[in-house]
């Protein structure tokens, strides 16, 4: 039995919204319409949300209306998320990009080069968590959508090295590495006041990049890459003559296999605890010799962290990562690594817009109403990943902060895996939902797939219960 514990402050959705500049109050009313449409059921497609084709036809006019910019959309959010950081003694900003694949065959939608055939845009994004132990997601800081070079009516498949070369003759300013940068600066400019440590991914690490954080006394965590030779050596020879030192044990889940965005295969992992070592040193790195416009060294500080003996057919843990944190103590260094293991947060955000809201299955006919439709799914996304997390860090708050009463009603009506007693808490409440889209709970926490089918259930169920009632 779960003893009922204290609600949790959760966020209106509307409030995500208020005070959008549209040129227009018919569209500000047009936009605070369609955000109750999409919160109710955000995984099912617009003429599903509309209630009638006048409703449907008045969403379309809005993402094609030439006059809304996807920036007016996105802005409240963003500067509610600079009021919540405000708020916080420290702020971690995680960067990263992820690719939005749409499924089309001819170039009327002005979308760019993926890999092969494949057409879409990079969305490159600046996610804001409280640097606390609950790490609270407080929002989207930073979005710049990057759109690759357009198809000119060719039916070619591009690999990977073909698009690496079209960019590799830009100057560095247009490169699209820039991004990672220029999110940075962003940030900074946006959180004006607040302590704030930059945490990205292999993708960015790079010389051009945190040699600048470095000049701008910039605080940042970078995990670095570990397959290049040449930087293999440099790491190891600013690591030489520290000696490896237990770290902690940690739980590792279990991870089906996956594709990651260079097409190279992650292997599958089973759950088991990790037990983890370290070598930190202090290292000073020279500018390439092929570059003259970045400062001519940058002194840092670097953690490698790796799994010595583990389980037979298992990849072991090695994360090496490049930081402006201190690394004197223990205590420092584990913080460090809880600081990198926080960026997994940023990959559970993009499965909240993709899977979550279905944004890729958004059938717009531009890149421009895209965008504004991405910008309506940011704040929604970020507070399904609150609500999720707070399923995970409150369990035993009220449902009913979540829920309204008819939701609670019906829900309890129609659970049959999960048995809801008539004040659920909200970890009884999600994987009641998640019942409803197959979850068994011997199977751990519900999948972002199995809390969106469930919720749609009971929002189907919810039409039918509210036309009866009003019968």
């Amino acid at each position: 039995m779960h003893e009922r514990g204290p609600d949790v402050a959760l966020p209106r959705l509307s409030e995500e919204f208020q005070g959008a500049e549209l040129g227009d109050s018919r569209r500000t009313r047009r936009l605070s319409q369609m955000v109750q449409m999409a919160e109710r059921a955000p995984g099912l497609s617009f003429p599903k949300m509309a209630r009638s084709e006048a409703e449907l036809e008045a969403v379309y006019r809005f993402f094609g209306n030439d006059e809304v910019e996807w920036q007016g959309v996105f802005s409240p959010h963003r500067e509610r998320t600079v009021q919540r950081c405000q708020e916080k003694d420290e702020v971690l900003v995680l960067h990263d990009t992820t690719q939005f694949r749409f499924d089309t065959e001819d170039d009327a939608r002005e979308l760019g080069l993926l890999t092969g055939s494949a057409r879409g845009f990079f969305g490159h994004f600046s996610l804001a968590l409280d640097n606390e132990s609950t790490r609270s997601v407080l929002g989207v800081v930073g979005f710049e959508p990057v759109v690759r070079q357009r198809f000119v009516g060719s039916r070619k498949k591009h690999t990977s090295s073909e698009i690496n070369q079209i960019h590799a003759a830009r100057p560095r300013a247009e490169k699209e590495r820039e991004r990672w940068y220029r999110g940075v600066e962003e940030a900074q400019a946006a959180l004006d006041g607040c302590d704030i440590i930059h945490v990205m991914d292999r993708e960015a690490d790079a010389y051009a990049l945190w040699s600048r954080l470095v000049e701008a006394d910039r605080r940042f965590v970078i995990r670095a890459v570990s397959g290049t030779p040449q930087r293999v050596t440099r790491v190891e020879r600013a690591l030489q003559g520290s000696e490896g030192q237990l770290l902690r044990e940690v739980p590792l889940k279990h991870r089906r296999e996956q594709l990651l965005k260079s097409n190279r295969k992650r292997p599958a992992r089973a759950e088991r605890l990790a037990t983890l070592h370290f070598r930190a040193a202090q290292g000073t790195f020279e500018r390439p010799a092929n570059v003259l416009d970045l400062p001519e060294s940058a002194t840092v500080n670097v953690v490698d962290v790796y799994e010595p003996s583990p389980p037979e057919g298992q990849e072991p843990i090695h994360w090496t990562l490049v930081t402006s944190e201190p690394i004197d103590t223990l205590e420092q260094v584990t913080r460090i690594v809880d600081i990198y293991r926080a960026r997994w947060t940023i990959e559970e955000y993009f499965k909240a817009l993709k899977t979550g809201c279905a944004y890729e299955a958004r059938q717009l006919e531009t890149l421009d109403g895209l965008l504004k439709a991405l910008a309506l799914f940011i704040p929604i996304a970020w507070r399904m990943l609150v609500l999720r997390c707070a399923a995970r860090e409150a369990p035993n708050a009220a449902a009913a902060t979540v829920l309204d009463a008819d939701e609670l009603l019906l829900l309890r009506k129609i659970s049959v895996r999960v048995k809801l007693p008539e004040h659920p808490t909200l970890e009884q409440a999600l994987y009641a939902i998640a019942g409803l889209g197959g979850h068994l709970k011997r199977n751990g926490p519900p999948g972002w797939q199995t809390i969106l089918s469930g919720y749609r259930d009971l929002w189907s169920a919810m039409i039918g219960f509210l036309a009866a009632r009003a019968m």
